[in-house]
């Protein structure tokens, strides 16, 4: 994601768009989505924490608009992540949403 934008960016929607068909692909026992904002160093750590927290709504709405069902869903914002500030690469790397996926275990009783 680009500094200091938090919007899903249309070259990561098919992604997106993926995860959301597989996720919808379950009836009960869907997986978990565990997902995680991340932002580069520069900057007020309040803020960076912010964008991250805005670019993990940014995701989670994107996903739930594609029919994924939001109690599947949790999020965290993590704010800056350490990087060297003089490699633009690593930089716009750390600029991202992660995805976890944890499978829901069936219970009998």
């Amino acid at each position: 994601m680009p500094r200091p934008k938090y919007t899903v960016i249309r070259e990561h929607r098919e992604e997106l768009d993926q995860l959301a068909a597989y996720l919808r692909s379950f009836d009960r026992l869907s997986p978990q989505l565990h997902v995680r904002g991340l932002a580069d160093p520069r900057g007020d750590a309040a803020l960076n924490l912010a964008l991250s927290r805005k670019r993990c709504i940014a995701v989670v709405d994107y996903l739930k608009k594609k029919g994924v069902r939001p109690e599947v869903i949790t999020m965290e914002e993590k704010g800056a992540t350490k990087v060297n500030v003089e490699d633009s690469a690593a930089l716009r790397e750390s600029r991202r949403v992660e995805f976890t996926l944890k499978e829901t275990q069936a219970m009998s009783v």
